[in-house]
């Protein structure tokens, strides 16, 4: 009996010591295996691409949100956050930051320190996803932050692929979650597209940025898959 429940005691160890290693595998088998972009590759500029557009990549941990600058060309269309309270007019803004994520997480982990078991849980196995945005000012490449300079054409996707994220058909009719909030100057949306661990935020910004002609890995469920793949392929 011992010696059973020993060894069941080991099982239930080992699995899911064994699971997260061949998750993380996983990711950089996917990282390497690079996915199609919607237009020619624009992540990094050169002289005879003409006018460029430089976004950086936020990264923590377990979270990456893609920042635009606020004065870009095509940004009117988020005009309508400014009915969120989002300080669209601050004279130190500087550019607006985008992220996709879980619902029931993302709106209450503000901190690791605020992460809940029931959270967590609902975002593995299946959430629905919500969009934050959030003011910010000057911004520098730094080891958290990384910076991509797009055409004008692939500035122009990523918008498009930003907007299409929220919920609801336009921004006259996106969902402004009231009282969310995980920080200053920061607003939730719902969002499209449901979350879970095979397809969680990381995923969502590859996405976004393949379809500005960054090159990223087809699956990449983690921040250094993602950074890594990026690296790789441009």
């Amino acid at each position: 009996m011992l010696k059973r429940l020993l060894r069941w005691t080991g099982v239930a160890i080992a699995a899911p010591v064994l699971f997260v290693c061949a998750f993380l595998l996983a990711s950089y088998v996917g990282a390497a295996i690079p996915r199609s972009t919607h237009i020619a590759p624009s992540a990094v500029a050169q002289p005879s691409m003409g006018t460029t557009v430089r976004i950086y990549l936020l990264t923590s941990p377990l979270h990456t949100d893609i920042a635009v600058p606020a004065d870009a060309p095509g940004m009117e269309r988020f005009s309508v956050l400014r009915d969120a309270g989002l300080p669209l007019d601050h004279p130190k803004l500087r550019y607006i930051g985008f992220g996709w994520g879980s619902r029931a997480f993302y709106t209450t982990a503000g901190t690791y320190a605020d992460i809940k078991l029931s959270a967590l849980l609902k975002a593995v196995f299946g959430d629905s996803s919500v969009m934050r945005v959030v003011a910010l000012g000057d911004l520098g490449a730094s080891q958290n932050v990384l910076a991509y300079d797009l055409s004008s054409k692939g500035f122009a996707a990523l918008l498009d692929g930003i907007e299409e994220s929220f919920g609801g058909e336009g921004p006259s009719q996106w969902h402004h979650l009231a009282g969310e909030s995980i920080g200053s100057g920061d607003a939730f949306y719902e969002a499209n597209g449901n979350f879970n661990l095979l397809s969680p935020c990381n995923q969502w910004t590859g996405r976004m940025l393949a379809r500005a002609g960054v090159v990223t890995g087809a699956w990449t469920p983690t921040t250094h898959s993602l950074t890594t793949s990026v690296a790789w392929h441009n």
